[in-house]
């Protein structure tokens, strides 16, 4: 019997803590695994917040330097960009979270009345 048998083995405080910590071992691959895939979609939404707006404002600038527009296009690129970004974010989080309602507690039921988009 090796040194980890033997502590396993052992009924005490020491085999209680070996098996406690080879348990959250193996749950911990799948709980780390969305951890990773957490802050990859994080990392990719704060990048995709930061550059995105950046670069059409860029593309304003240079339109506005040729046109001698002064900062019109800088400023109307970078707030439509950044209204559809932050609309585009509204959106897949209300889906995300209406999946997630979904999954706990079943599908909702329709609203009574007629359907939406169909007059009564």
């Amino acid at each position: 019997m090796d040194r980890t048998e033997r502590r396993e083995h052992d009924g005490g405080f020491t085999g209680a803590v070996v098996r406690r910590v080879a348990g959250a071992a193996e749950s911990g691959s799948t709980g780390s695994r969305h951890l990773h895939k957490g802050f990859g979609d994080s990392l990719a939404l704060a990048f995709e917040l930061a550059v995105t707006p950046a670069v059409f404002a860029g593309l304003g600038w240079m339109l506005d330097r040729r046109l001698g527009t002064s900062p019109l296009f800088l400023v109307v690129f970078f707030v439509v960009v950044f209204a559809y970004l932050a609309w585009k974010q509204f959106v897949r989080y209300d889906a995300d979270m209406n999946a997630q309602h979904d999954k706990l507690f079943g599908r909702r039921d329709e609203p009574p009345g007629p359907a939406p988009g169909k007059l009564p």
